[in-house]
């Protein structure tokens, strides 16, 4: 008599609680690649004549937004505040709103301005600050989170609150 194969795999919520270091590794360079295809492909950067292209970002953690032109690097200032990246979504029922918020510290801030200065396009400059350099956190949430952090993969993944799939809202 012959018997079925056993499952010896472990379930994906063992898995990643029993490597962290190894996961926060792996989303890290995932961003990284996203952030360098941006980066090279002109969408965010000071460009000669500028890409044209906007992002959105808040003034008040969230609540609202506005766009404005990629190649302003947050946190700037607006209106007498300070704007940041929002990243805005909407469920299936059309409602809109922040998963996440960004910002480059200052010290990644100043580097950036730099080399958009003196044309430099430098990978391994962009690694750096993309790994040491950017800050995230959810709305309403006291506490910004380094993207090298682990706990910035729960902020950066947006979740709709009706539970449906989000889908992103472009300006």
């Amino acid at each position: 008599m012959a018997t079925a194969p056993t499952n010896t795999s472990m379930p994906v919520r063992e898995k990643l609680r029993q490597y962290p270091k190894t996961i926060a590794v792996v989303i890290g360079v995932i961003l990284l690649a996203m952030v360098y295809l941006r980066w090279s492909n002109g969408v965010v950067g000071h460009d000669a004549g500028g890409s044209g292209t906007r992002l959105y970002f808040s003034t008040d953690d969230g609540k609202t937004w506005f766009a404005d032109d990629a190649n302003k690097l947050p946190p700037f200032q607006k209106s007498g505040k300070e704007a940041v990246r929002a990243y805005v979504y909407k469920g299936s029922d059309g409602k809109e709103f922040v998963s996440h918020l960004e910002r480059y510290t200052p010290d990644a801030k100043s580097k950036l301005e730099a080399a958009y200065a003196s044309h430099s396009r430098d990978p391994m400059l962009l690694q750096r600050i993309q790994t040491t350099g950017v800050e995230v956190k959810a709305p309403s949430q006291p506490n910004w989170v380094k993207v090298s952090d682990p706990k910035a993969a729960a902020i950066i993944v947006p979740r709709c609150p009706d539970g449906s799939e989000p889908e992103p809202v472009l300006p």
